[in-house]
């Protein structure tokens, strides 16, 4: 195939993947965001919950929350009665 014929498809290709990665942030992302978070509210934000906000924000993006237990998780974790991000070294 010639690049005029596989240029379209790979731009197609690409504009079906953005909304699948849209509420996603990517590690570098997410670790700015809690960067900022853990220093502007230490006290609903303590340092050694970073880890677990980071992998929250890997995965759900802007929806991520913080419980009032003081674990990260998505609303749909947190409907379906959990989160799996606790855990995932916060205090290590």
């Amino acid at each position: 195939m010639t690049i005029r014929r596989l240029l379209p498809l790979a731009v197609l290709a690409a504009l079906f993947a953005l909304p699948a990665c849209e509420d996603h942030f990517t590690t570098q992302d997410a670790y700015d965001v809690c960067d900022q978070l853990v220093e502007r509210n230490p006290a609903t934000n303590p340092p050694d919950t970073f880890l677990d906000c980071v992998a929250c924000y890997e995965t759900c993006g802007n929806s991520c929350t913080l419980g009032a237990d003081g674990a990260y998780g998505c609303p749909d974790e947190e409907a379906a009665g959990g989160s799996d991000q606790g855990g995932a070294g916060g205090g290590e």
